[in-house]
């Protein structure tokens, strides 16, 4: 439908985009005009049928539209054995009254009390692994994703959608934990934001004490698996303590089962390169660890390969081959936009997703979500609030 004034819903109310606990995606507006709505599914090919007290209308074969005089309720992706159960469940929906629906709940509130054009308010559990992560940096570790969920104010812009939010939690406890992380951050600079390239799938960007940064860094099991295979031969570790300004982590890309990570930083001091002997002679049997030059050092286990190092003035390098490492404390052939890198510094926290190529399923479905919603997105940025 081109002309959404002559649709039947009132676009002077807001509209609503959620998840149901079952896992099927839902839109609810306000009704203008039933009768403009009635006149909309039928030049839809799909005429509205009455059931209970609402009106139904299969739409794009996997979706279910109900309404009644006041709202209108779609749901799906269902494959057609399951439509009739959910006309059933939306036609109770449709009944509800603000004391028994979500209206009521602490998460409306919370969305409510957000003051934006589009806003958000999700439970991290609800959101692909790959981009919770970064969004959840500074949540206790073994809290349940139930517990912890994202706020966010939402802009789109030339197929680039910017979230800007924030961890909270509704549990008083865990709540004021992610609160103190936040102390944690200060201001990026411009140091790293010509290093990633316009190509890489993602970046983050942050500026930190590394002592303080590396517990909060432990507590993210997103995070922490990016960095398992390099750990058991480097102790990233000690090296994440010694940085003391802006760093940022790059993916290449991410496939299932293959990962490509590069990081760069600002250190204090490299005490750390002390231990690299010993570390040559720890790596597990089957891998090596080599010098590649002065303070670059090369390792390999037949699966992974990572080579890293200490530049003259004290910033640390690494990648997938020695050429990668020393790129990434350089200006990539193609950066990102500087519009772009001028939404990020300043910032506390930024992470940059490219969709354009996206190998990983979950992130494909994800990506795939946000069509209907946003048109074509090829760029993702999230800041910290």
């Amino acid at each position: 439908m081109k002309n959404l004034d002559e649709s039947g819903i009132d676009l002077t109310h807001k509209i609503y985009l959620f998840e149901s606990p079952d896992g099927n995606l839902g839109i609810c507006a306000k009704v203008q005009d039933k009768g403009k709505l009635e006149q909309m599914f039928v030049k839809m090919n799909s005429r509205p049928v009455k059931y209970r007290e609402a009106y139904f209308a299969q739409v794009n074969d996997s979706w279910i539209a109900g309404y009644n005089d006041q709202s209108l309720l779609i749901m799906g992706p269902l494959p057609v054995t399951a439509q009739e159960v959910m006309k059933g469940t939306m036609a109770k929906y449709l009944q509800q009254d603000e004391e028994n629906s979500v209206i009521a709940s602490p998460m409306f509130e919370k969305l409510e009390g957000i003051d934006s054009p589009m806003a958000m308010v999700a439970q991290a559990k609800a959101l692909p692994e790959q981009l919770v992560a970064p969004m959840t940096l500074g949540t206790p570790k073994g809290i349940d994703g139930s517990q912890v969920l994202i706020a966010a104010e939402m802009s789109i812009e030339k197929r680039c959608l910017t979230i800007e939010g924030r961890p909270f939690s509704f549990n008083q406890r865990i709540n004021q934990e992610i609160e103190e992380s936040f102390k944690v951050y200060r201001p990026i600079t411009d140091a790293y934001l010509q290093s990633m390239s316009n190509e890489a799938l993602l970046g983050m960007f942050v500026n930190v004490d590394g002592q303080k940064f590396l517990p909060i860094l432990q507590q993210n099991k997103g995070l922490q698996v990016l960095l398992t295979g390099i750990n058991q031969a480097i102790d990233m570790d000690n090296i994440i303590r010694s940085v003391n300004g802006d760093m940022c982590i790059i993916v290449p890309n991410y496939s299932d089962g293959a990962i490509q990570l590069s990081m760069a930083a600002h250190l204090a001091h490299t005490k750390w390169l002390a231990d690299v002997p010993y570390w040559k002679q720890s790596v597990p049997q089957g891998a090596k660890l080599t010098d590649a030059g002065k303070n670059i050092y090369s390792y390999s286990d037949g699966k992974t390969n990572f080579c890293f190092g200490v530049s003259e003035d004290k910033q640390f390098f690494s990648g997938s081959s020695k050429q990668e490492a020393l790129a990434s404390i350089g200006r990539a052939k193609t950066p990102l936009p500087i519009q772009l890198q001028t939404q990020i510094k300043g910032q506390k926290m930024v992470m940059v997703i490219h969709f354009n190529d996206v190998r990983n399923e979950t992130m494909k479905v994800f990506v795939d979500l946000l069509k209907p919603v946003f048109g074509p997105v090829n760029t993702m940025v999230y800041k910290l609030k």
